[in-house]
This record gives C-alpha cells, sequence and structure tokens, in this order.
C-alpha cells in the first residue's frame, strides 16, 4: 500500500481483490470515517460492496458469526477528475 500527500489532500492505494469489468475504479471518502467502518468490523478481511463511485459503499466482515450479520455504510464524496 502507498500513500501520496499533496498540501491538504492525500491519495492511498491498497490491495484488493476486484472483481468487475472495469480495471480502474476510484472513489472519495473521508478516510477517518472509512477507517471507523473498518475498525467496527473486528475483521481481518472484508468485502466492499458498491455500484459505482458515486453510490453508497457497503463494508461486511467476510466471515461472521452465526446469527449475526454486520455492515456499515459509507457515502462516498464526488472526486474531481483532472
Amino acid at each position: 500500500h502507498a500513500v501520496q500527500q499533496q498540501g491538504n489532500e492525500s491519495t492511498e492505494k491498497i490491495i484488493v481483490s476486484y472483481n468487475a469489468e472495469s480495471e480502474t475504479l476510484k472513489f472519495g471518502c473521508n478516510s477517518g470515517y472509512f477507517l471507523e467502518n473498518i475498525k467496527h468490523l473486528a475483521s481481518e478481511r472484508f468485502l466492499l460492496r458498491f455500484k459505482d463511485s458515486n453510490s453508497a459503499i457497503i463494508f461486511e466482515p467476510q466471515e461472521q458469526m452465526a446469527g449475526e450479520h454486520r455492515l456499515m455504510v459509507l457515502m462516498p464524496i464526488r472526486l474531481d477528475e483532472k
């Protein structure tokens, strides 16, 4: 994973398994909220589900305890394409 900062903006790249038709996906979000969602999942492996870069991001632990269905939702931030 790599972090790149410019002024008050930063970009972070992480290694993921990505299963979709498009090769490139970009989405923006508040990094603090992103990390909070991961923290509350209490799982090293999790799934991110979303339709496109403007739809809600749903976090789900890959494995859940019997009778439990935990998920977290995060709304994206619109990115200015440059």
